[in-house]
């Protein structure tokens, strides 16, 4: 492999070993070949090759909060070659989140649901053999708000007629409305107008005529921002014919149809009058039947009336602390997406009953304290000027001690981790039940289990107030563990 001379007792060789050379142990066999004064000798150092390894991740840069996605990645050695049957540990923002092992082509691959908004920091770590280097790979995910789009406008319309069509967009479950936002309208593929802005109450709205007949297929787009995620909606709009054409057809049907009654001697009469003169039936004859024409119109969808609550995250439950102020807001449109302004608003809040009057934007907020635990189901009544403008929504709101609700989060975890499988006594305490879970033979995310145990040893062992932001550490925490799925074969 090389050769050096000896200077002042030692010498340095750079040998470079052969890639044909496989992972393993060796042994180096240094001769002194020695001269007049010095007797040759031998020496054999073991030597140990290895070889880096690589993670390479495919995830994606964008998901939607609370969106499974399945996420996949392949390890390596430093030559392309798959490594087989080695264990991967995941980590979302530092919770171990899963732990997987390549397949025959060094793959690996899981389901994760991202809950946390905002910057995300998802990593793969390989922590190497004898021969194969430790590794790691790290991805950031931008999670992304979810918002629902929608569309109002007539089922049919004339051709050349000008129609309105109009549209809401939201937050996604939250309804909360998104203003100033930019929205594209097509049909059959085709850009009409320009780009829209949603007002403060999320409604976009286009007057347009189509010229010619059929069916379109008109689509609403919401490209997205870094802090919302993109939206979709599509409707199909028929266009029948202008009804100029028809009008000779339809006056030459009536006129035939007046014919054939006076041919037969019936006829229609409509009329009114201030009063009425008694009719006199003649002995014998027919009662003439009385036509009443009725005009139909097609209802459009009902008043719009939400209930949200903005200090709640859409990836946690409807909870609330007592004794902790909430703002609750509604949010009032009409049949076309408009702001219905300036109008009163009842809201019953168990057995008290609040009134409040809607704002330019078609918004209200009300502060509110809840002094007692409980289910507390909130409505919001609308009364408008007639009986169809009238709208009711409800919501519930589940009001609870923080300290005894992550005290309930943890027996729920204890009770999940029995269905997986761990075994612990009905009295053990936290740290026996997190050792019990180390010798299981499933790697349950065990960061996410000591976040578990300590926030309940903290709300249960501890004096001071438990906050919202430590149960909404304990949820997400429990919910990791809640969320792995053990490998049933390794168990049995």
């Amino acid at each position: 492999m090389g050769q050096g001379t000896v200077t002042k007792g030692s010498f340095n060789i750079s040998a470079e070993i052969p890639n044909t050379t496989g992972l393993g142990n060796y042994q180096i066999l240094a001769h002194c070949l020695g001269n007049d004064e010095y007797a040759g000798s031998w020496s054999d150092p073991q030597i140990t090759v290895v070889t880096d390894t690589i993670i390479t991740l495919n995830i994606p840069a964008q998901v939607k909060a609370s969106q499974t996605v399945t996420l996949q990645g392949t390890l390596t050695e430093s030559d392309s070659t798959p490594i087989q049957g080695q264990s991967i540990d995941i980590s979302l923002n530092g919770f171990s989140v899963n732990q997987l092992v390549t397949d025959e082509n060094g793959q690996f691959q899981w389901e994760q649901t991202f809950i946390q908004v905002g910057d995300n920091s998802l990593e793969a770590s390989f922590p190497g053999t004898a021969y194969q280097l430790p590794s790691s790979q790290s991805a950031d995910v931008k999670v992304l708000i979810p918002t629902v789009l929608s569309l109002q406008f007539p089922t049919k319309a004339l051709a050349n007629k000008t129609i309105v069509i109009t549209g809401t967009l939201f937050q996604d479950k939250a309804l909360v409305p998104l203003a100033n936002q930019s929205i594209t309208l097509s049909a059959d593929g085709q850009t009409i107008g320009n780009a829209l802005a949603t007002n403060q109450s999320g409604v976009f709205s286009l007057s347009h005529a189509f010229k010619k007949q059929g069916i379109y297929e008109i689509e609403a787009n919401f490209a997205g921002n870094t802090s919302f995620s993109e939206a979709q909606v599509k409707t199909s709009l028929e266009i029948d014919p202008s009804g100029s054409g028809r009008t000779l057809v339809w006056v030459l049907i009536a006129i035939a149809a007046i014919f054939a009654v006076a041919v037969t001697g019936g006829f229609i009469l409509i009329r009114r009058r201030k009063k009425r003169s008694p009719i006199q039936k003649q002995p014998g004859a027919q009662s003439t039947p009385i036509v009443q024409v009725v005009s139909i119109s097609n209802k459009t969808n009902g008043i719009l009336l939400k209930i949200g609550f903005t200090q709640i995250d859409q990836a946690f439950p409807d909870v609330w602390g007592i004794g902790d102020e909430l703002e609750i807001t509604f949010l009032l449109l009409d049949r076309d997406g408009i702001a219905i302004a300036g109008k009163p608003l009842e809201i019953i809040i168990g057995r008290e009953t609040l009134n409040t009057v809607i704002d330019g934007s078609g918004t209200a907020k009300i502060p509110y304290t809840f002094g007692q635990k409980g289910e507390y189901l909130i409505k919001a009544r609308y009364g408008g000027p007639t009986r169809d403008d009238t709208a009711l929504s409800e919501r519930r709101l589940r009001i609870v001690d923080y300290r005894e609700e992550i005290v309930g989060l943890f027996k729920d975890l204890t009770t999940r981790l029995r269905e997986f499988g761990v075994s612990f006594a009905q009295q053990a305490t936290p740290r026996e039940i997190q050792r019990a879970v180390l010798h299981w033979k499933e790697d349950i995310p065990v960061e996410s289990l000591e976040y578990s145990i300590s926030y309940f040893e903290e709300a249960d062992f501890s004096t001071h107030a438990v906050s919202r932001d430590t149960y909404k550490k304990m949820y997400l925490a429990q919910k990791n563990i809640s969320q792995y799925e053990p490998n049933k074969n390794n168990n049995n």
